[in-house]
Formats: structure tokens, C-alpha cells, sequence
């Protein structure tokens, strides 16, 4: 079984606090039908599972919501035999697809004006708006990517990998890439604030990791909570971070499921578990609403040597727990 903790930093206190009750899965909460638990035997021999799934093109890892147009998806599906994720605009409505962007493994993000940032699998940085107009370079030195805009929407964070005399940092710059300020900076996942001018960063300890709120008015640091860190090739504890609305909670998603964190009670529940064939990810806050999107993927044996994928994309509806499924295709 594989085990999930988070604690929060206390100096008379080194003892972790008691998480809240997992919340039951809304669209599970009987536990039944094509979302029950269910055991993956192992792998077949010599060669392991033989993956099917119904098209590449249609599973979806990430979704957004187009906030000039509730109509319209920002898309992300799975990689293509190139080694790409493919980002569409497709309208629920028409079901008309425009293609976007070959991206990385990243999410993109998108401010209120429609302006998608996103990064590339040579590293680099582009903005481009939601029709898929005026694609625009931010980076061009093959060392930056996951960049997330500010609360103003005119600014941006990323990551820069180390490269020459330069260490590894995270970077504020203006809309065109030019930096505003950096700091030191190991993990590539953060989450800037909806309402201020702070961001969520990560810092490793041994094998620690701790989330840091760092305020870029007073550059003053607040450890947060931590999580175990396995090294650089395993997968991060705490991925796909982002602040809600009010920049009361975090939420997060890793191997276990998806997660939040209160800042104020710094108390941790599960809003997903994940299991063998249940898998939750990436989840994203839709802009000026409480609500939350993620995307799902089912696994199920089709026979002795075929594991098929299917992947469902919901928004949750953060105060009464309650997803409802989107179908983009």
C-alpha cells in the first residue's frame, strides 16, 4: 500500500496533526459500477500489459474552462507517438477542435483575458490566446517551463533550470519574459496566489520536501506542510498545485489521489483517493468560480494480456462536494 503523509512545521510540535476524514468520492460514493476499487493483477509475463485504449487523441489529462467563452475547453490529451501532449480549444457545443500546441508534460494556464501560457518539451515558454491567435515566445534558451500567471495576469512565474553559472530558479517576469525578480529554487511545480502578490514554492531537506509561502512584497517565508521526497526521478509528492479563489486552501495531486490543505487551520483531507484502476489528477480551479476540474483515468483488463485506459474529465464543485462529468467528446 502506498502511504501519503503531510505535517505541518511546528517547532513544540514535530508530531503530525491529524488529517480530516477522507471525503467520499462524489461520484462513487457507493462504491460501485465501472468506478468501484478494484485490484490490478501483475503484469503478464515476459512482456507485461498490452495498453488499448478507444483513441490517444481523446484522452484527456487536462481541462479548462475558456473564461472568455464557458463554451470552449482548453484540452490537453496524451502524448503521440512523438512524445507530445497536444492542446486543443474544442467547443462543447459544436464540438468544433482547433489545435493550439504541442506542450510538455506541464499544465498550461490562462488568465482572464484569455492569454494561455504554456511550455514546451524543449523547454521553452509561449503565450498564446484561447483562439489560437497570436502565438508568442517568452523564452527562447531551452531552460524554462510550468509557468503560472500572477495575480495581476500581466506577470508570470516559472521555472528556469540551472544552465552556464546560473543555479536552478524560480522566476517572476513580465508578460514578454523579462525577469522581475528570481529566487533559488529546486522544483519545478508552484502556485502563485489569485489575490496577492505571494506564491507557493517547494524546498527540499534530505528527503523532505516543504511547501513555502513566500511573499514577494517582503520576500518573508512561511514553511508550510511537507512530504516525503524519493529524488529527482520519482514522482513529485506535491504536483499540480493551485490556490482557490480566496487563496484560503491548496490543492495538490501525486500517486495517492488529490489533496487540499487549509493555510489557516493547516489541516489536510483527501478529496480523491486513487487506487489501481482509479486514477485522479491534475487538478485545476476554474477562474471566479468554486469550482475545481480534474481529470480521470480507468483502467480495466480486457483479457489476460490487454489493460485498457479510459480517461473522464469532471468539475467539482468545491462547497457541496459534488462533481458532475463534462463530456468534450
Amino acid at each position: 500500500m502506498l502511504m501519503v503523509f503531510s505535517f505541518c512545521k511546528k517547532k513544540d510540535d514535530p508530531e503530525p496533526p491529524a488529517t480530516e476524514e477522507p471525503a467520499p468520492n462524489p461520484i462513487n460514493s457507493a462504491d460501485t459500477g465501472i468506478y468501484a476499487c478494484k485490484k490490478i493483477p501483475a503484469p503478464p509475463g515476459p512482456f507485461g500489459w498490452t495498453d488499448s485504449t478507444v483513441d490517444v487523441n481523446k484522452n484527456v489529462n487536462f481541462f479548462m474552462r475558456n473564461p472568455l467563452n464557458g463554451d470552449e475547453m482548453i484540452v490537453v490529451v496524451d502524448g503521440d507517438l512523438f512524445g507530445y501532449n497536444k492542446m486543443f480549444n474544442i467547443n462543447l457545443k459544436t464540438k468544433q477542435q482547433k489545435f493550439l500546441a504541442n506542450i510538455d508534460d506541464f499544465t498550461p494556464d490562462v488568465n482572464a483575458r484569455g492569454w494561455i501560457l504554456f511550455s514546451t518539451y524543449e523547454d521553452n515558454i509561449y503565450r498564446i490566446k484561447t483562439n489560437g491567435d497570436s502565438l508568442t515566445a517568452v523564452s527562447k534558451i531551452n531552460v524554462a517551463h510550468n509557468p503560472h500567471w500572477d495575480y495581476t495576469g500581466d506577470n508570470m512565474y516559472f521555472f528556469q533550470k540551472a544552465y552556464a553559472n546560473v543555479p536552478a530558479q524560480l522566476v517572476k517576469a513580465n508578460r514578454f519574459g523579462q525577469t522581475i525578480t528570481a529566487l533559488p529554487h529546486t522544483m519545478a511545480h508552484h502556485a502563485p496566489f489569485k489575490k496577492s502578490d505571494k506564491v507557493i514554492r517547494q524546498k527540499i531537506t534530505d528527503n523532505i520536501v516543504t511547501l513555502v509561502l513566500r511573499n514577494m512584497v517582503d520576500y518573508s517565508e512561511k514553511d508550510l506542510i511537507s512530504g516525503p521526497y524519493k529524488g529527482a526521478s520519482a514522482p513529485a509528492h506535491f504536483s499540480n498545485l493551485c490556490l482557490d479563489q480566496n487563496d484560503q486552501n491548496i490543492y495538490w495531486s501525486n500517486a495517492s489521489g488529490i489533496f487540499r490543505c487549509n493555510l489557516l487551520s493547516m489541516k489536510t483531507d483527501t478529496l480523491f483517493k486513487n487506487c489501481d484502476n482509479r486514477i485522479y489528477m491534475r487538478p485545476k480551479m476554474v477562474l471566479n468560480t468554486g469550482e475545481m476540474t480534474y481529470s480521470l483515468l480507468l483502467k480495466r483488463i480486457i483479457n489476460e494480456q490487454i489493460l485498457f485506459h479510459e480517461y473522464k474529465t469532471f468539475e467539482y464543485d468545491i462547497p457541496s462536494r459534488q462533481s458532475r462529468e463534462i463530456k468534450i467528446f
